[in-house]
């Protein structure tokens, strides 16, 4: 371990895990042992030392008879240094953001590498694709390819309902963000590729699978206009009157609550919306006690109606 911790200070100050020997006699006859008694060393040995980025072999050594190559001419066959450093990166990635698919936008420079490897599979070594294949590298890029619930769907699926409280809308606009909108159009393209409860979760919290422009008096606008009549009335029953097209609403949302979404009953409920219908003597008396209110008298004239 010494010897090993001797080597990751070599490699990090000469960005190489190649040791020439002018420099450290006694850290290269190391190197070498390693790499002629690989089999000799333990799992956890080989497992630190891959993890490390260690080369086991060189080519074009000075001797071929002799598997101590000098740095200057060595050309790994297994694992470069600058290769390890980007796969422990990406692992890194893979796990804070839950995802093995690199976003440009956030890390450019990791973004090419996995494309790279993706292009040039057959180019890697057996070591290298068996190490990307151990970490859930996804050979083929795709937006979501889920069969029950990974955690990559999962983190969309709860920024899409962030989405929808924040905006009021299933839609996502492309220019606010456009990954999330990517996703969001994947879910539709490829909606029989999902699983029955992915599906369910989508459907659940009022997700459309066709995309619809947006029209005059949606369910939300219908809803906002709502809220202000109660806000301006002091009621959540609206009267027919001159309020006809929002009466016709909140009656719909009554009769067809079994067809809403859960989260648009949610939303209701938060808002403080009654699903019990009043009797008309009960719109007559609200309608009295606004006409006190408005002008001081239980008398109603019969100019007004």
């Amino acid at each position: 371990m010494d010897r090993f911790e001797q080597w990751k200070e070599y490699v990090e100050e000469h960005k190489s895990p190649h040791v020439q020997s002018s420099k450290n006699k006694g850290l290269y006859g190391w190197v070498w042992y390693q790499r002629n008694n690989r089999d000799k060393l333990s799992a956890t040995k080989v497992e630190l030392l891959n993890k490390a980025g260690f080369v086991w072999h060189c080519q074009n050594s000075l001797n071929k008879a002799d598997s101590m190559c000098h740095f200057e001419d060595s050309t790994p066959t297994e694992i470069p240094y600058k290769w390890m450093k980007r796969f422990e990166q990406w692992r890194e990635y893979f796990k804070e953001h839950r995802t093995p698919h690199v976003q440009a936008l956030k890390t450019q420079g990791l973004y090419k590498w996995v494309r790279n490897q993706r292009n040039n599979r057959d180019k890697l070594s057996t070591t290298q694709v068996e190490l990307l294949n151990m970490a859930g590298f996804l050979w083929q890029y795709e937006h979501s390819t889920p069969t029950e619930f990974p955690n990559g769907w999962i983190t969309w699926f709860e920024e899409w309902k962030e989405y929808y409280w924040e905006h009021k809308t299933p839609h996502v606009s492309r220019a606010k963000i456009q990954p999330l909108s990517r996703w969001v159009y994947y879910q539709r393209r490829n909606r029989d590729k999902l699983s029955a409860m992915q599906v369910e979760q989508l459907n659940s919290f009022g997700f459309m699978w066709n995309y619809e422009v947006k029209k005059k008096d949606t369910w939300m606008d219908r809803f906002e206009q709502w809220k202000e009549y109660v806000e301006e009335h002091k009621t959540p029953h609206v009267s027919r009157g001159k309020n006809s097209p929002l009466h016709l609403w909140v009656f719909k949302q009554r009769k067809y609550r079994d067809n809403l979404s859960a989260m648009q009953v949610e939303i209701l409920n938060e808002a403080g919306f009654v699903w019990d219908a009043l009797p008309r003597w009960a719109y007559s008396f609200e309608a009295c006690i606004q006409n006190l209110n408005e002008h001081n008298t239980s008398i109603v004239d019969k100019s007004r109606k």
